[in-house]
């Protein structure tokens, strides 16, 4: 086996979650559910949507969820073959992570930013996405710091990296340092708004 691979029903969980979302409520996906979605797997004529979250979703939300979730699925399969192929591939490398940032998948995105960090040490990108993963799982955050300070100095234009350092500052209780990160990511991108958001918080 590849060692990039995992089981599909631990891969498939955050677009099942993803789905609740589009739904338009805050579903809490219970485990019966969640384990007939993972039968999905091996029955063809099975939904990926759960029941529970059908029954809150009118059906045109419901094919729009399926259809989300299936190309997810699709996308992420393309992406990690390109990645297989050449690892140092940045725009496929970016979309994966994106994806799985999306979709709140912190276990994957600090996997797949950590083998893309390995791989390409001189790139802003795994530095950065390794650090959203950290700080989406709310672990090693003085971790997550440092790597966002490393991707600053590989990119120092890319806001992203000021305004989750930011974040991460005001988790920290260091206000003045974080706000003036999040302005900076503001002077980068005017219109990025989670610098915004933490600014206003």
């Amino acid at each position: 086996g590849d060692p990039a691979r995992v089981d599909r029903p631990a891969r498939d969980q955050p677009r099942i979650d993803r789905a609740a979302r589009l739904a338009g409520d805050d579903v809490a996906v219970e485990p019966q559910a969640r384990d007939q979605a993972h039968r999905a797997d091996v029955d063809p004529d099975a939904e990926h949507v759960p029941a529970l979250v059908r029954a809150r979703m009118q059906p045109v939300q419901v094919l729009a969820a399926q259809r989300a979730v299936e190309r997810d699925l699709a996308a992420e399969e393309q992406l990690r073959f390109c990645l297989k192929r050449d690892p140092g591939m940045a725009v496929a490398f970016d979309a994966l992570a994106s994806l799985y940032l999306e979709s709140l998948n912190t276990e994957q995105l600090g996997a797949i930013a950590q083998q893309y960090l390995d791989k390409n040490p001189a790139d802003y990108r795994g530095y950065y996405y390794l650090a959203a993963a950290k700080e989406h799982a709310s672990s090693e955050l003085q971790g997550a710091e440092a790597l966002l300070r490393k991707a600053i100095a590989l990119k120092p234009d890319f806001a992203a990296s000021y305004a989750l350092l930011g974040k991460l500052l005001l988790q920290d209780g260091q206000p003045a340092d974080a706000v003036r990160e999040l302005e900076h990511a503001v002077r980068l991108r005017p219109e990025y708004r989670p610098a915004h958001l933490s600014l206003g918080n």
